[in-house]
């Protein structure tokens, strides 16, 4: 099948986005995020997470808050305080940074694939992003802003590629800023980097790393209770912490291992074998992600079958995982799939387990009770996922091989 250029199929990705926007979305979400933006305007950044009597109950790292920070202040500046979150055009403004989101990522990879199999490469990566369902239905109609985050994390990855080391370390901390979900590719990036550049990685990871923290000090100065870096940054990590202790359950939303056992909002607490399952899933991430290391070689190919899978592998087997946390490993599948036929089926099986699972999410159908054949699809879905990963794992291992 013959691919329009680049631009043409930008611009029916934008048209089919704003077509997408004005729709209400996932409710939850939309209506948070409008009750932070306007926190934020008129309380300011500190407030929101420090003054009881003002917190609107923010889950998010500070990055993204930026964002919603600006927006808040232009609705108050075109509405007035007096205005409430309601509204249309609030809506649409709240959902189109994950919106423009996708199409900068489009671009990213269209360049990306570009130097990886070249114009018909750039484009099939492109329209991925521009027309598969796991980005728009995230994005434009659900009002979710996990592109938002892949977008640095592409960024890290297509410096990666071209030995931009620096720079990949201040493109990943800037993802990590905006949500965790690419933590798994810094040890993938570290040891990349030393495949590439040997002992001289050293001084490279020592600056990136320096980079690094300087931004998340930079980006999260304005809302930590005090100024001294080692405050600030113990706030920041005190606020992942946070995040992440928010949903202690063996899976909230995810299609992965625990929803073939449970029902989703079961405790991760739950022994198996003497042993809370939270410390299963994080163990099992850690091996899985630690042999995708070993299999690591100094090839594109290689770096990419490793950072889809060491992406993938804690969706499946950590705890207290949400359906979108996949989106970053389609993002290094999509182009790990234009260099690696076998890896791009098990990508696509990903994607529509990944749209399947979104939709059950916006019907309202996580929360248990559902007839016996919803939770039966459920787990068949989730074992499918499972499989899926496995043989992702298996084939990134066979490429490092070959």
């Amino acid at each position: 099948m013959r691919l329009p250029p680049f631009r043409t199929a930008l611009l029916w990705g934008a048209l089919l986005r704003l077509a997408l926007l004005p729709l209400p979305g996932y409710r939850d979400d939309v209506a948070a995020f409008g009750r932070w933006a306007l926190a934020l305007a008129r309380e300011g950044p500190r407030a929101i997470y420090l003054d009881p009597a003002v917190r609107p109950g923010v889950d998010y790292v500070p990055g993204y808050l930026y964002v919603l920070w600006a927006l808040g202040k232009a609705h108050d500046a075109l509405l007035g305080h007096a205005s409430g979150a309601g509204g249309i055009a609030f809506r649409m403004a709240l959902k189109a940074p994950g919106a423009l989101a996708d199409l900068v990522l489009a671009f990213i990879l269209y360049r990306i694939g570009r130097g990886l199999a070249k114009e018909a490469g750039g484009r099939a990566a492109a329209a991925v992003v521009l027309f598969a369902p796991p980005f728009w239905l995230v994005s434009a109609y659900w009002g979710q802003v996990d592109a938002v985050a892949a977008v640095p994390f592409a960024l890290a990855l297509w410096c990666a590629l071209e030995d931009r080391f620096v720079p990949a370390w201040v493109a990943l901390a800037a993802a990590l800023l905006i949500k965790p979900q690419t933590a798994a590719f810094a040890p993938v990036l570290a040891v990349w980097q030393f495949r590439r550049l040997g002992p001289r990685a050293l001084l490279a990871l020592v600056a990136g790393g320096v980079a690094g923290l300087f931004l998340a000090y930079c980006t999260a100065l304005p809302f930590a209770p005090a100024g001294n870096p080692a405050t600030v940054l113990a706030w920041l990590a005190a606020r992942y912490a946070a995040a992440v202790a928010k949903a202690p359950f063996a899976t909230v939303s995810a299609f992965n291992l625990y929803s073939i056992a449970w029902q989703p909002f079961h405790s991760d607490a739950t022994p198996v074998f003497g042993l809370p399952v939270r410390y299963w899933g994080l163990g099992l991430a850690v091996v899985a992600v630690g042999a995708m290391l070993f299999a690591l070689r100094d090839r594109e190919r290689s770096l990419l079958a490793v950072t889809a899978a060491a992406l993938a592998a804690p969706y499946v087997v950590a705890t207290r995982m949400h359906e979108r946390y996949l989106l970053p490993a389609l993002v290094a599948g999509t182009l790990l799939a234009l260099v690696d036929r076998t890896s791009g089926w098990i990508v696509a099986g990903l994607g529509a387990i990944f749209t399947l699972d979104a939709l059950a999410v916006l019907a309202g159908l996580q929360s248990g009770g559902h007839h016996p054949q919803v939770l039966f699809a459920v787990k068949l879905l989730s074992l499918c996922n499972v499989l899926l990963v496995a043989a992702l794992l298996l084939r990134a291992r066979a490429i490092g091989k070959a």
